[in-house]
């Protein structure tokens, strides 16, 4: 997968959920960057070997309130972090209008925008949200994508399939 993602020019990236694989990460893939999923965007010491990397971050916030976002985003950059992406996220799979809470990008980017880039971690079934976080500033986007939405997994219903996927970034 990093191989094609090279080739197709596209960062490649993993979400690191424990201290002990970042060290076979960096020694076997070698990493352009890492996110760090919203359990654990208040996990200091993961966050810590993470910064060891000198890698950019993609920082979830599915899971966190405001307080939370604050003291990690103040955390990694005041501890090195050159490249940091803050993510709005829901964590519902799928997530439903009602609770998706972009108005949060608007927020994100008065708060942190001229530390680091924000984005939008996409979990609804279509592309509304995404027009709608591009407008209140967003700049990356992260869609769950599936070859088949039968397939075994807890996402797998918020998932794009390749035609969904093609209409959602040509929206």
């Amino acid at each position: 997968l990093k191989n094609f993602s090279k080739k197709k020019k596209i960062n490649f990236l993993v979400t690191a959920c424990d201290i002990e694989t970042i060290p076979w990460l960096e020694k076997k893939i070698n990493l352009e960057s890492y996110k760090v999923g919203s359990s654990d965007t208040n996990n200091y010491q993961l966050l810590k070997r993470i910064l060891k990397t000198k890698k950019p971050i993609y920082l979830s916030t599915g899971m966190c309130d405001l307080d939370m976002v604050k003291k990690s985003v103040d955390y990694i950059l005041n501890n090195g972090c050159k490249k940091l992406t803050v993510m709005q996220c829901t964590s519902s799979y799928p997530a439903s209008y009602d609770i998706l809470n972009v108005g949060v990008i608007s927020l994100y980017k008065t708060l942190f925008g001229d530390k680091c880039k924000i984005g939008y971690s996409d979990h609804s079934k279509n592309e509304l949200s995404a027009i709608v976080a591009l407008g209140a500033g967003a700049v990356v986007f992260e869609k769950h994508f599936t070859l088949d939405h039968n397939l075994p997994g807890v996402d797998q219903i918020a998932s794009s399939d390749p035609k969904e996927f093609k209409h959602y970034v040509n929206s």
